[in-house]
């Protein structure tokens, strides 16, 4: 470059190196918020009439509630909330097999993400950021 040239750098996100990929869905599932039934040739299948909460897209959990989601099977009120605080609490305590530390950086309802920008009835229910790395 010359000196008559500008150098300008933009990016829409910030994110840090990554060197772990989480697979949200399977841990839901794995503590129960997510059931899979396999067909016949051993092909994983979500059973929408049991599965509590599933993660879509990228860092959101919705809970599949009744009234809203197709296939609903979580009553709103005092049981939403119950499934919401469970999924808290899960993130909250994910860590690494390989290294022991947390995976979840920052983790919280819907109704709390408004000073990050989150919020609202198109964002998930449950929201979570994961650790730098």
């Amino acid at each position: 470059m010359d000196d008559g040239t500008a150098l300008i750098i933009v990016s829409d996100h910030g994110l840090v190196p990554a060197s772990h990929h989480l697979w949200v869905n399977n841990f839901l599932a794995r503590h129960g918020f997510i059931s899979v039934e396999f067909d016949a040739d051993g092909r994983p299948k979500v059973d929408w009439s049991r599965t509590k909460a599933y993660c879509a897209p990228f860092t959101q959990i919705w809970v599949n509630l009744k009234g809203r989601d197709p296939e609903g099977c979580v009553e709103p009120g005092e049981e939403y909330e119950e499934v919401r605080e469970e999924i808290v609490r899960a993130l909250r305590g994910w860590r690494d097999e390989e290294t022991g530390e947390y995976v979840i950086d920052e983790v919280f309802k819907v109704e709390d993400g408004a000073f990050y920008g989150l919020w609202g009835e198109r964002d998930g229910d449950v929201r979570f950021f994961t650790r730098p790395g």
